[in-house]
């Protein structure tokens, strides 16, 4: 249970603290590129930094994975082995089965539509170039750009589903934190004998 709970949550951290930021801002601040993609209309740091870390979100998948099973196996430990079970084991029970809905959900239905609208957003930002922007953006002024906003709503349901999954991994590592605590004996001071 708590290596696949800090294997996942301790991931989860890393990539939202540490691999995006480093992944963009170096994308940004090296002015890397990619070829086929116009920009302007878009922002070529953000497209750079998307494809990579998106190839590892890909990656963390597997870990994802495993440590959904691990947990899993633990979580049959706790149930099956003590009887009867505690009531925080079926607490984690119902946060691990939210957990399987939200990471599957996330790799199986969303990211697939990121990963479609993405493609979608290059092939039509070769119809907003050279346009006419606004006084307040560098975006086109002129067309409206469905493949935009369809891809800015689902990469903001993208990080939402994220940060869910950030939470559910944050309530089951305080379930068993609380869990360990109070399973702990309380210290035994030995008691001097009363000499008369």
């Amino acid at each position: 249970w708590w290596i696949g709970l800090s294997l996942f949550f301790g991931g989860m951290v890393t990539l939202g603290a540490i691999v995006a930021p480093a992944v963009f801002n170096t994308a940004d601040s090296a002015h890397l590129s990619m070829p086929n993609i116009p920009s302007p209309p878009l922002d070529m740091y953000k497209q750079v930094g998307g494809e990579i870390f998106g190839a590892i979100l890909n990656q963390f998948s597997w870990i994802e994975l495993i440590s959904l099973g691990l947990m899993l196996a633990g979580l049959a430990g706790m149930i099956l082995l003590h009887k009867p079970a505690r009531r925080s084991a079926w607490v984690l029970l119902a946060l691990w089965v939210a957990l399987l809905a939200t990471a599957g959900y996330d790799q199986s239905i969303l990211r697939p539509k990121v990963l479609t609208a993405s493609a979608q957003l290059r092939a039509s930002a070769f119809n907003h170039t050279n346009l006419p922007t606004s006084s307040v953006s560098s975006a086109p002024a002129a067309l409206p750009w469905p493949e935009q906003d369809t891809f800015d709503a689902l990469h903001a349901q993208s990080e939402f589903i994220g940060r869910i999954k950030a939470y559910l991994l944050l309530a089951m590592l305080l379930v068993s934190s609380a869990r360990g605590l109070a399973e702990k004996p309380a210290p035994h001071h030995p008691t001097k004998p009363i000499e008369v």
